[in-house]
């Protein structure tokens, strides 16, 4: 939820109620964000809840920070927009992408661990037949995907707005085929409508076109007073993606950011 009402009511909160205190309030959404780790890396709720709990269970601070370099600081990054690579070299030292491989290896046993062999090898087996069922899943919802946002895209072929009534993965079918999109438009699973800048390229952070920079890192009241729109909901620190309460007003962002 993103009540403020039952957020309040929250012993713990995670990626949701715009603040980090480092005990109980694990968010990254705020406007000045949660702060970044010396190479740069900006902190994902993940990484705030990592900083403060994982020590806990690592023995060492070096394991601790491997664990950061490996896992964390790559999920992180790609959380706040932040691309890994620049020009093919890691644009954060000693920070890249966590692979399948990667994932998959995790199941075999240290070199002093006393977990069984054999037991380990099926527990992957059974993670990577979940993974291989999931992706096959995936290929025949992204086909049904691209045959709803070219509907959209053909409906109003020289928009800049792409307007969609249901959700359904949109970039890898807007990017290519719609040169001049520069939003799109789209219910989210909360009852929302958010409007998302069009990435200039699949895979990449840089958005043709952003939003405002007085909206950046608004919510609630604040958003809805800088914007006009009353049932204004956020606006993301990285200026790539807002809501509102209601279709219309989510159009209206959207044309409002196209004229900014």
């Amino acid at each position: 939820s993103r009540d403020p009402k039952v957020l309040a009511e929250c012993d713990v909160l995670v990626d949701v109620g715009g603040i980090y205190d480092g005990s109980s309030k694990f968010d990254h959404h705020q406007k000045e964000r949660a702060g970044s780790r010396p190479n740069g890396v900006f902190f994902s709720s993940f990484g705030l809840v990592w900083k403060v709990f994982g020590p806990q269970f690592c023995e060492t601070e070096e394991a601790f920070d491997q664990v950061d370099f490996t896992l964390v600081q790559p999920i992180d990054a790609l959380d706040n927009g932040q691309s890994l690579y620049e020009g093919g070299v890691e644009k954060f030292l000693g920070v890249s992408g966590y692979s399948l491989s990667a994932a998959i290896s995790t199941f075999n046993p240290s070199w002093d661990s006393k977990k069984d062999f054999d037991g380990r090898f099926y527990n992957a087996a059974s993670f990577a037949r979940d993974i291989l069922e999931s992706e096959i899943a995936a290929a025949n919802a992204s086909v049904k995907a691209r045959r709803i946002v070219m509907s959209a895209i053909s409906a109003n072929p020289d928009s800049p707005i792409v307007l969609l009534n249901k959700f359904c993965p949109w970039a890898e079918t807007v990017v290519p085929c719609s040169p001049e999109a520069l939003f799109c438009v789209f219910p989210s699973e909360e009852g929302t409508w958010m409007v998302q800048a069009v990435p200039q390229k699949l895979g990449g952070f840089e958005s043709r076109k952003l939003l405002p920079e007085p909206w950046r890192g608004l919510r609630d009241q604040a958003f809805a007073e800088v914007t006009g729109i009353p049932d204004g909901v956020f606006c993301h620190p990285g200026r790539f993606i807002c809501g509102a309460r209601t279709r219309e007003s989510a159009v209206k962002l959207a044309e409002m950011a196209i004229k900014a």
